[in-house]
Order: C-alpha cells, then structure tokens, then sequence
C-alpha cells in the first residue's frame, strides 16, 4: 500500500530557508552583544540579559531549521532506505542529547537510570507521557514518522533540562499561588548524581515504544 504524506516538501524547504536567515542573524546579533559591546559596557546586566534572549532565538530557530533540514533530507530517500535513515536519526538524536547530561554526571550505575522510578509517585510523568504519545500517534505522517519521535524527544530533554539544572515549584511568600525558582544547590546534586540523565532516557524509552506500536498498528495515521 502507498500512503500519502501530508508533509508538504515545498512549504518545508521554505520553511527551512527562513529559519536558516534568522538563525544567521541572531547568532551577528548574540556575537555583537555578546563579544563585542562588553568591551565597551564592563559588566552591564542588560547586555547579559539582551545576550540570552538572543541565545534562546538561537536555540529555537536552530532546532526548527534542523528539524526542517533533517525532513528535506529524508525525502531524498525511498522505501527501506527511507525507514533505516530515519530509524537511525531516531535513534541517534536522544543518544546525543543524553551526552548532556551524561557529561556533567560524577556517577553512573543502574540506579542513575531506575533510581528516580523508585516510587509509583514517580512513575506517573512516564504514565502520562505515555498516554499524551498514544493520542498524538495518529497525527504522525506515515511516510515521515520519525518527526514524531524527534518532537517527542525535544520536550523531554527540555522538561529534564529544567529540572537538571534545579528549576522547582514552590509556594509564593505573598498569596497562595506558587512560583518557579531556582535552587542551584539542588542542581549540584541533580547534576552530579545523573538523576535526569535517568528520566530523560526513561521517558524517550517509553514514548518511543508506544508511538513504534501505534505506528505498527496503524492508528490511522496520517
């Protein structure tokens, strides 16, 4: 059977060429801010501030061009090449993005992976996830599956990163709502213990089989 892709190739390419010019300008825009004016404005916070936004920029429009670039790519390739290329980009793209984690990790044994799923309490993200991956499994693209598991893969790594880094939620000094904040000794010992190298291997793990048997059963996909 030969399914349609709903993935329209031209639009993509497109879309490819205007993330690339704004990446282009925001990284002239990060060096400029950057590097060149703290020469002549020492330790001004604005910079700093300006300089991160601009950061952010880069990593969005970065992530979209190669998101974009990586489709065009594929669509140079038919049948069973077609489903080995994108398998092993799959593949590849959580393996390199748990290097992240992995490099500022002091210790690495079983428990770094399974510790953090000691609980049923925490055992309820993945339950979660796994439900959200099993609704979207329809909205896959039958011809180019693996964007599916690309973005699936981008939001867990940004959730673990957030969470890597000691971003928490607590309670707010002046109402009842509560606040996100940063507690860095936290983030030390996140950091050092490889706890969220754990969960973001986890959770792509298991987002990654559901979306594989929905995929195999065929959910209607697009």
């Amino acid at each position: 059977m030969i399914y349609k892709s709903g993935i329209d190739l031209e639009k993509t390419k497109k879309s490819a060429v205007s993330e690339g010019k704004f990446t282009a300008v925001l990284i002239v825009l990060l060096v400029i801010f950057a590097v060149i004016l703290p020469f002549l404005f020492e330790k001004e916070k604005w910079l700093l501030f300006i300089s991160a936004f601009f950061g952010l920029g880069i990593i969005w429009c970065g992530s979209q061009l190669l998101f974009h670039a990586t489709t065009l790519f594929v669509s140079k390739f038919e049948g069973n090449q077609r489903n080995l290329v994108q398998i092993f980009i799959a593949l590849i793209s959580p393996t390199v993005l748990s290097l992240y984690f992995l490099s500022q990790a002091n210790r690495i044994g079983a428990d770094t992976i399974l510790g953090y799923w000691s609980s049923y309490w925490t055992l309820f993200p993945v339950g979660l996830a796994c439900f959200v991956a099993w609704a979207a499994t329809p909205q896959l693209d039958k011809q180019f599956p693996f964007r599916g598991y690309l973005i699936a893969t981008a939001i867990c790594f940004v959730i673990a990163f957030l969470g890597h880094h000691g971003f928490v939620s607590y309670d707010s000094l002046y109402d009842e709502s509560s606040v996100w904040g940063l507690d860095k000794s936290l983030a030390r010992s996140r950091q050092n213990s490889g706890m969220y190298l754990g969960r973001f291997v986890v959770e792509v793990a298991a987002i990654y089989v559901v979306l594989t048997v929905g995929l195999l059963k065929g959910r209607n996909l697009g």
